[in-house]
This record gives structure tokens, C-alpha cells and sequence, in this order.
């Protein structure tokens, strides 16, 4: 309520609209042309954040089918996963400081890849937890680290651009995401377990793209 506005209100018709939304979509493909690396990380960015698409999307319901969790048990790990998430991007800004962005990112992706593999083989509650916790820290700290690759990637003038095509990529990624969960657990006449692991899969595919990622020399990689 208190932030003033600086930029001016512009009268603009819905046809001068959709012409500057058509060409800054042109831009973007442009942009991406231009910068082959950064298309590289949005490609390994719609593969790991498909795979936190699952997690934000199912994992509830994964917690009361898979794990038997009651509506109780379920609620307060989202509370308390949702706790982790912000210790954990708290935590990684530190992290990131001390061993770069590509080092951090990879590193929480791996975290992924445990909690992944933990939560398709957790028979009890206690594991399960022990999971859930890993991606609360995983969420908060990717998220970020990802965001701040696509700073170091942006020249002077272009930070929009280049986060409206990050965008499009996390975007993609919250569809790719739930569909294929789906679409595993329908093929399998509803094995949750092995929707996992799949879903696994895209941060394992993420974090192999991020390894041929080459981010600008001005940065420690």
C-alpha cells in the first residue's frame, strides 16, 4: 500500500496489446538463439522443476495412498515441510556465497534425487518424514539457486526477457510434471511407488544438463 508507483498508466488498445505480446514471444525465441548456455539451463531447469511440480502437486496424496497418512498426519508435514523449505532457502543463499551457483544448484538437485528414491521405498513414517524434510530443504534452496542462475545469465537491460523465458520453462515444467505422474500410476494400475521413481528420473536428466551448462566467466561457477 505504501510503494509508489513510478511508472505512468499508458492507454493502449487490446490490438497494440497482443502485437507486443506476439513480439516480445518472438523476442524470447531470439534471446535463446542468442545465448545457446542459457537455453541449455532451461532445458535442465523444465526437467528438475517438473519433478518439484510432482512434489508440490501430489505429494499429499502420495503421503494419505502410499503412506497412510490421516488428513491430520498430512497437514501438519505440509506445515512443517513448508517450514524447511524457507530454513533450507534461508540456509543455501550462504551456500550459494561460498560455492557458486551451478556447485549449489547441482547440489540441491542431488538432495531431489535422495528424497526421490527415499520416498518410493519408505514403508514407515519415520523415513517418510526424513523425505519430506529433504524436499522441504531441497524446494526452498532450488528454487532460488535457480533464479539466481538466470541473473547471472541476464546482461544489463535484458533481466525481464530473460525471466519470462525461465518462465516459460517453469510453466512447461508444471505441466510435463503431474502429466507424466499420471500417466505412470494409470499404466500401472495406480503403483505410486514407481510414479516416483520416475519422477526422479527428470532431476537425475536436470542435473546431467547442468553438468554441460557453462555459466559467464564473471561468475564463480
Amino acid at each position: 500500500m505504501y510503494v509508489k508507483e513510478r511508472s505512468k498508466p499508458k492507454n493502449i488498445s487490446f490490438e497494440k496489446t497482443f502485437k507486443r505480446i506476439r513480439q516480445e514471444s518472438v523476442d524470447s525465441f531470439k534471446l535463446l538463439k542468442r545465448y545457446p548456455e542459457f537455453l541449455k539451463f532451461c532445458v535442465c531447469g523444465l526437467f528438475y522443476q517438473a519433478g518439484i511440480a510432482v512434489v508440490i502437486t501430489l505429494s499429499a496424496v502420495y503421503a494419505q495412498l502410499v503412506m497412510k497418512f490421516t488428513t491430520a498426519q498430512t497437514i501438519t508435514l505440509i506445515l512443517v515441510v513448508n517450514i524447511t523449505a524457507a530454513i533450507g532457502a534461508f540456509v543455501f543463499g550462504y551456500v550459494q556465497d561460498r560455492l557458486g551457483h551451478k556447485k549449489t544448484l547441482a547440489l540441491t538437485i542431488l538432495l531431489w534425487i535422495i528424497m526421490g528414491v527415499m520416498a518410493a521405498f519408505s514403508h514407515g513414517p519415520v523415513s517418510f518424514w526424513i523425505a519430506a524434510n529433504i524436499a522441504g530443504i531441497a524446494m526452498g534452496s532450488s528454487q532460488s539457486a535457480g533464479r539466481a542462475v538466470v541473473a547471472v545469465f541476464a546482461p544489463a537491460g535484458e533481466l525481464a526477457q530473460f525471466y519470462s523465458a525461465w518462465n516459460v520453462a517453469v510453466w512447461g515444467a508444471n505441466v510435463l510434471g503431474p502429466i507424466t505422474y499420471g500417466t505412470v500410476t494409470w499404466l500401472t494400475s495406480g503403483d505410486q511407488r514407481t510414479a516416483i521413481l520416475v519422477t526422479t528420473l527428470f532431476f537425475v536428466i536436470g542435473l546431467l544438463i547442468l553438468r554441460r551448462v557453462h555459466l559467464p566467466s564473471k561468475t564463480v561457477c
